[in-house]
């Protein structure tokens, strides 16, 4: 499961790791732990949590299943699954993790956690009664008036949203959130001066916080100092520089101060990201109804690799393998790109993995040996070409049709037999002389034995 390096320790040593991000070392004290007791449903839970903690949402759901396939009345396990189904925009699994932890436990954390959930699904008046429920058992619970002024923001009771979240201030003058959502409904109220207040000193105490720029930059756009407004926008986009509303804005202050061109350039770019906004919730809707398919994730994940959000991007090619392992392009898609990040480690194991879904696929093993290769792993480069061939020439041999003369070529390229990949790919032009792929894949190799003949 996990490499074995002498590690042992509790499970307050593992809580431990994950607390200081030392998340490798965790998962190897969890390991030994399944290695004395593999029925542990708390070392399964604490995998799961370590890998989610990482980033590796797909893996540590399945740890997590394990461990309520072993213990279903864990209830970490279902509050933690509810949390990522929720983050992963399937709310329908989400509430009914978070339902579930309530039924095993009626404690206040499962309570508020039944609460956000209920608000990232949008059922805000399902989510002010849980809220309400929370305070009405600790009313110093922050976290709680922050989600019940949230809610009202939401619904559009500006004043029950200024009440609660005095009083969350109240609780923690210094709350970012508490005072970031009051800053929001007073200017909704139109206490313009007021909301900026607020929003200058959630910068104080979090610099770098994007929508709070945009708050105060539509204050002051609102209050019609245009200047201040392009200014703070400006800064907005500094630290969010995809962000389509913030364009739109932007736009608006300059056409209103008289630049007419720079707001038609800003109106472009703002339609751009809105169009790019607009796939993504697409994205968003289609797994959230099919979550068991992988084409949403493909998408999103495809989305996300054009605007460089790598992690993001991964975690859904990912979760595209983990729904349907049979999804060969998101294969290719998550090995290409930790190709192109330079990992490659992670690749290599992406091709493995494939493999043992393709193990036919010649182009597969051709690639995992080439990057066996760039790490001078060449044993088992050779190891894969071997296979590659021994499988290419079976299928020529029962089918010598274009489509396996052109893999058997590849094959003696990627073995660096540069010579006899020429011929074949030769013979097929003369079949096919305006082929692209022939043309281009006979250029490659001419180039490859060239280097190498001037190595020599």
């Amino acid at each position: 499961m996990f490499p074995f390096s002498a590690f042992s320790g509790s499970f307050e040593d593992a809580e431990k790791l994950i607390v200081e991000g030392k998340l490798d070392n965790a998962l190897k004290v969890y390991q030994s732990i399944l290695d004395r007791d593999p029925t542990s449903a708390r070392a399964y839970r604490g995998i799961g949590l370590a890998l989610w903690t990482g980033g590796r949402s797909d893996q540590a759901i399945r740890f997590y299943d394990r461990a309520l396939e072993i213990e279903p009345q864990l209830v970490q396990a279902h509050t933690d699954l509810s949390i990522i189904y929720s983050a992963l925009y399937q709310h329908k699994l989400a509430i009914q993790y978070a339902e579930q932890a309530l039924k095993i436990s009626v404690d206040i954390t499962n309570q508020l956690n039944y609460a956000n959930v209920l608000w990232r699904a949008e059922r805000y008046e399902d989510a002010t009664q849980q809220y309400q429920k929370v305070i009405s058992y600790n009313d110093q619970n922050i976290d709680a008036y922050i989600g019940l002024g949230s809610t009202y923001l939401a619904l559009a009771k500006l004043n029950d949203a200024l009440d609660v979240l005095n009083l969350a201030i109240k609780v923690d003058p210094d709350n970012v959130d508490a005072l970031f959502n009051r800053g929001v409904a007073q200017s909704k109220q139109g206490n313009y001066n007021h909301a900026i207040s607020d929003f200058q000193k959630v910068l104080e105490l979090q610099p770098n916080y994007p929508e709070v720029y945009f708050q105060i930059g539509y204050a002051y756009q609102l209050l019609k100092r245009y200047k201040l407004a392009i200014n703070t926008y400006q800064k907005s986009l500094k630290i969010d520089s995809y962000n389509a509303v913030v364009y739109y804005h932007l736009a608006r202050c300059h056409a209103l101060d008289g630049d007419i061109d720079i707001a038609k350039k800003l109106r472009q770019k703002a339609k751009k990201f809105q169009e790019y906004n607009d796939h993504i919730e697409e994205a968003r809707a289609y797994i959230n109804k099919y979550p068991d398919k992988p084409e949403g994730y493909m998408r999103l994940a495809n989305l996300h690799t054009q605007r460089k959000k790598w992690q993001e991007a991964i975690w859904n090619y990912q979760f595209a393998i983990s729904v349907d392992s049979r999804f060969l392009a998101a294969y290719q898609e998550l090995a290409d790109l930790y190709i192109g990040l330079h990992d490659l480690d992670n690749a290599s194991k992406v091709y493995q993995k494939s493999i043992h879904q393709f193990p036919q696929d010649i182009q597969l093993r051709v690639m995992l040996a080439l990057l066996y290769k760039e790490q001078s792993r060449l044993d088992l480069a050779i190891e894969h070409l071997n296979i590659a061939e021994k499988i290419v020439k079976n299928l020529v041999k029962k089918n010598p049709v274009p489509k396996n003369l052109e893999q058997l070529s590849f094959v003696y390229y990627a073995k660096g037999l540069y010579n006899q990949s020429e011929e074949l790919l030769s013979e097929l032009m003369k079949q096919d002389p305006n082929n692209l792929d022939y043309i281009r894949q006979l250029k490659v190799v001419q180039s490859a034995r060239a280097q190498r003949d001037w190595k020599k």
